[in-house]
């Protein structure tokens, strides 16, 4: 392949919008806004419309979402070229690692990182869980990591911890770091103007927080504005800090809620029933006149 061959390849409109979100981690509604208001990439369209972003746009995008998420402002780095952004993020110490090279769908990443982390947890290595959650969000986009790894990372420490192959330690141990790195990532997600809010929360009685920081996690990919309360709230305050940000909320439930436990078995049934369900949280929230549901 010559030269001009490679280039013309490089540049043709290719990858959906759905591929383009997938792989960079960047939201479509997050995209649509890049492109309309800081021109960021200007993909070519099919006869119907359909955007279609070449190798290239997928590269610059990969280095912008890097680059805001250490600090930068999308308005003052959005147009510039691929070389300066390359440059940019070896200046700001970022591994800017093209999102391009890695696997559509990260299943296989996803799964091995899962091992790693679990085998980090049954051997007490809380440096090592730490390294396998920095790890998963550089190689892995946001929702490939929700979905495919912290999701079954809590279901399987549940199911573990009921049949006894983890302590009460590992869960001690896991469940505050994977918190922080929630935390973390979600406070890192860029809110648009004009996003529908949603409240998180879990209710009163719900002290395992992990999974509504799932669902905060999914509602930031989705767009939304994301208030996050926390665990163990009494509904008033949850209502209250609702009708404060001028939101209504239409309807609010956990899956599967209900009493899981049996005689011998309770404390344990319990346990592994708030890492297999809680995660699973879908509110509707009713925000201008819109109802806009998420969740798995």
């Amino acid at each position: 392949m010559n030269a001009s061959h490679k280039h013309e390849t490089y540049t043709q409109g290719r990858h959906s919008i759905a591929v383009v979100s997938r792989r960079t981690g960047i939201t479509q509604l997050v995209l649509r806004a890049w492109e309309r208001r800081y021109h960021a990439v200007v993909p070519s369209r099919t006869d119907t419309g359909r955007r279609l972003y070449s190798d290239q746009d997928l590269e610059k995008l990969s280095l912008l979402q890097m680059l805001t998420k250490s600090g930068h402002r999308i308005g003052d780095i959005a147009k510039q070229s691929l070389e300066d952004l390359h440059k940019l993020a070896i200046e700001s110490g970022v591994q800017a690692m093209a999102a391009a090279s890695e696997s559509p769908d990260g299943s296989v990443d996803a799964a091995a990182l899962l091992d790693e982390a679990l085998g980090a947890i049954a051997n007490f290595d809380d440096g090592g869980l730490r390294s396998v959650l920095d790890k998963a969000l550089l190689h892995l986009s946001k929702p490939v990591l929700r979905r495919e790894m912290l999701a079954p990372l809590l279901n399987e420490v549940g199911n573990r911890w009921k049949d006894g192959r983890l302590r009460i330690a590992h869960e001690h141990m896991a469940t505050p770091i994977v918190n922080t790195f929630l935390s973390a990532m979600n406070a890192r997600c860029q809110v648009l103007p004009g996003a529908p809010l949603v409240v998180v929360a879990t209710p009163t009685g719900h002290l395992h927080e992990l999974g509504a920081l799932l669902a905060a996690s999914h509602a930031h990919e989705a767009g939304w504005d994301v208030l996050y309360l926390g665990p163990n709230l009494p509904a008033e305050e949850i209502a209250t800090a609702a009708r404060a940000r001028g939101v209504r909320v239409s309807h609010c439930r956990f899956r599967g809620h209900g009493p899981v436990a049996r005689a011998s078995q309770a404390g344990r049934s319990r346990y592994a029933y708030h890492y297999r369900r809680a995660w699973r949280a879908v509110l509707w929230i009713r925000s201008g006149g819109n109802r806009r549901p998420f969740g798995d």
